[in-house]
């Protein structure tokens, strides 16, 4: 006579299952990939089609694995909202897998943002993001990535053409605003471990210049500190990784009163 499992074994084996569904997102069940990630149990994988969206994605303290289901070369997420943002006490178990990242950034926004929680970035692109910032304001943020109090392993991932913010030129300001640091990563505080990652022709931010008002005697502000990468208070660990044409960012002038051009200083 056949012995039955013990109740603990079938207990186990539906614990087991439960813990490893892969919720297809966009689909009939999930018409965006935020509500997948909002249906998604701890262990889960929601995994995204080929395509390019346009949404900005909460991994609500999950986790949980987002990956693409064809790689980052036809996976894409746009701006100009922040896309993903780790700032609920995920873990570097909280995996982002397989996306290109691309286009201009409003607001303060960094393409990926994480703070006091974890997350790691697995085989995904960043690519020409940009910001945009309003006049007389400066960046807290980079265009890639900004970490602020957070562990973060990037592995295998790519940074190419990504651009600080430009501060916005001083008219009427008493004085021209700074660029932003960090062409496509800023942290502060925090881990910071990048595996295997390439970063070229990455750019931070140019110093606004003074170009006139009252104050027009100002030299224009700095640029932005670090080219690829601006760690503040950090443990940072770099291996294996490839840096090519990076730069910092160039100083603001001052363009009044002519003839003076009177550069702020780099980056």
């Amino acid at each position: 006579m056949p012995r039955t499992p013990p109740l603990a074994a079938f207990v186990l084996l539906a614990s087991t299952l439960s813990a490893q569904n892969v919720l297809v997102a966009p689909s009939g069940a999930f018409p965006t990939i935020q509500a997948a990630i909002a249906a998604a149990q701890p262990g889960d994988s929601v995994e995204v089609p080929m395509g390019t969206y346009q949404e900005s994605l909460d991994l609500l303290g999950k986790e949980i694995v987002l990956r693409s289901q064809q790689g980052p070369t036809v996976t894409t997420l746009v701006g100009p909202m922040r896309m993903i943002r780790a700032t609920s006490g995920e873990t570097r178990n909280t995996v982002v897998e397989g996306f290109t990242f691309t286009g201009q950034l409003g607001g303060n926004w960094s393409a990926v943002e994480v703070t006091s929680s974890g997350l790691t970035l697995r085989d995904c692109r960043f690519t020409a993001l940009s910001m945009s910032l309003p006049t007389f304001s400066t960046s807290s943020s980079a265009p890639a990535l900004t970490a602020q109090g957070g562990d973060v392993l990037l592995d295998d991932c790519r940074f190419e053409s990504c651009l600080g913010a430009v501060a916005a030129d001083s008219t009427a300001a008493p004085f021209a605003v700074p660029g932003a640091d960090g062409g496509a990563i800023r942290a502060v505080g925090g881990t910071l471990e990048i595996l295997g990652c390439i970063f070229r022709d990455n750019r931070a931010g140019r110093g606004g210049s003074d170009v006139g008002g009252s104050f027009s005697f100002l030299a224009g502000s700095r640029g932005g500190h670090g080219g690829a990468i601006a760690a503040i208070d950090v443990d940072l660990v770099i291996r294996g990784c490839f840096f090519d044409g990076n730069r910092a960012g160039d100083g603001g002038r001052d363009l009044v009163p002519a003839p003076v051009f009177q550069s702020g200083p780099g980056g």
